[in-house]
């Protein structure tokens, strides 16, 4: 039983990294394309400093 829940966790952190990182690259594209933080905030959901981190990276 506790091997299962173990797995059901590192699964979930596993899709919900994949997640970000998904989020992470729409926001560089976004940013590539010189459109608004608002806008790139609105859709991918990450916060305004971290598309400042993406910006200055």
């Amino acid at each position: 039983m506790m091997r299962n829940t173990e797995l059901y966790y590192s699964e979930k952190k596993g899709r919900e990294e994949g997640v970000k990182e998904n989020k992470i690259e729409t926001a560089r594209n976004m940013l590539k394309e010189n459109l608004d933080l608002n806008l790139i905030e609105k859709i991918t959901g990450l916060s305004k400093s971290e598309i400042e981190k993406l910006k200055e990276a």
